[in-house]
């Protein structure tokens, strides 16, 4: 339950301004709060035992032929990834962040590639092969879903050169039993 007080003091008008920004900032920043308390709860990452952070990872995610995108705010797409935490092992980051950005529960593999950035991308699969994407209430992605093969041109990839590299991933995927 949220509870406001008004009190009323003669102020200027730049005072009033100033408390009237200031309130709708925190009133944002509680709304926000109270959104992302009320999602999903992340699973635990069971990789917690290994590696030193890293700057970031992300996990290449292929199911059916399609590959696991998620788009940001100005419609560009990548796979799920982002910044690695103090002291979280980079299978971890890239659980944690899958998860924030598509709701996916992920069993993290093996390291694919480490790019120039410090980006480590993992093979990763479902945890459960029924599962669903339903990302927690956050404002990180505007969308998370399989992209298939055959749509990957009709898209801006926000790492460009990830384009060419997933496409040779799905096809070597497909072509494997």
């Amino acid at each position: 339950m949220l509870l406001f007080v008004i009190i009323v003091l003669p102020i200027t008008s730049a005072e009033s301004t100033a408390i009237a920004t200031h309130f709708l900032t925190l009133l944002l920043i509680a709304c926000a709060a109270s959104i992302a308390a009320c999602g999903p709860t992340m699973p635990d990452c069971p990789y917690r035992t290994e590696q030193p952070p890293v700057a970031s990872a992300g996990c290449a995610l292929i199911e059916g032929g399609a590959l696991l995108v998620v788009a940001d705010f100005s419609n560009r797409i990548s796979v799920p990834g982002g910044s690695g935490e103090a002291d979280e092992a980079p299978r971890c980051t890239a659980h944690r962040e899958t998860w924030e950005e598509t709701g996916l529960n992920v069993d993290v593999g093996k390291v694919e590639m480490v790019f120039d950035t410090g980006f480590h991308l993992f093979r990763c699969r479902l945890a459960s092969p029924k599962a669903t994407i339903n990302p927690p209430p956050r404002l990180e992605v505007r969308r998370a879903w399989f992209l298939p093969l055959a749509q990957f041109s009709k898209f801006e990839w926000r790492y460009p050169y990830q384009q060419a590299l997933m496409a040779d991933w799905v096809r070597k995927e497909n072509r494997e039993p």
